[in-house]
């Protein structure tokens, strides 16, 4: 969990699928300002060669057998390795 990769602190880092994943609650990446730093993080992401797949924290805590397959099943993504329970620690954040 936040891991530097080139100027940004990525939430997940699946280094071996070059994968970032990032969990977006509604509080923290609402509004004009968030929606185009998230826009620009995953352009430089982009740009040194990482996917990025962005979920909501309420996908993850309330459905996150559903959203991990869904997420394994995106196109270029097969065998995605979601190794580990759910991340703990942010249910009671509000987001």
């Amino acid at each position: 969990m936040n891991v530097g990769v080139g100027p940004v602190a990525a939430d997940f880092l699946l280094p071996d699928q070059r994968l970032i994943v990032e969990l977006d609650g509604y509080r923290a990446h609402a509004g004009r300002v968030s929606f185009e730093a998230d826009r620009e993080r995953d352009m430089q992401l982009k740009v040194l060669g990482y996917d990025v797949v962005r979920l909501t924290w309420r996908q993850l805590a309330s459905h996150p057998a559903e959203t991990r397959r869904k997420a394994a099943e995106a196109p270029g993504r097969g065998g995605l390795d979601w190794n580990g329970p759910a991340p703990e620690g942010r249910a009671g954040s509000g987001q």
